[in-house]
């Protein structure tokens, strides 16, 4: 079964496990995630949605690695 290219606003809040309000903050210009808008209705592409997610997940590392370089002497692997 082929995957839907599209997704409205709810499914793509149930995906992410989040709220269709909270979503409408994330979307772009407001946020990081764009949308494909078909005359009034606002859509969602899976893979914009995982690309967020992995943005996501990427700075939550980055932010856990700063901070324990922080409260061990302030070195990290980059100097």
């Amino acid at each position: 079964m082929l995957e839907r290219l599209l997704l409205t606003p709810r499914e793509a809040a149930y995906r992410l496990g989040i709220s269709p309000r909270h979503l409408w903050t994330l979307t772009a210009p407001r946020g990081p995630i764009p949308v494909v808008k078909l005359g009034r209705r606002t859509f969602y592409r899976p893979q914009d949605l995982e690309n967020f997610v992995a943005d996501m997940a990427r700075q939550s590392a980055e932010t856990v690695e700063s901070q324990a370089g922080a409260q061990h002497g302030g070195t990290t692997a980059d100097g």
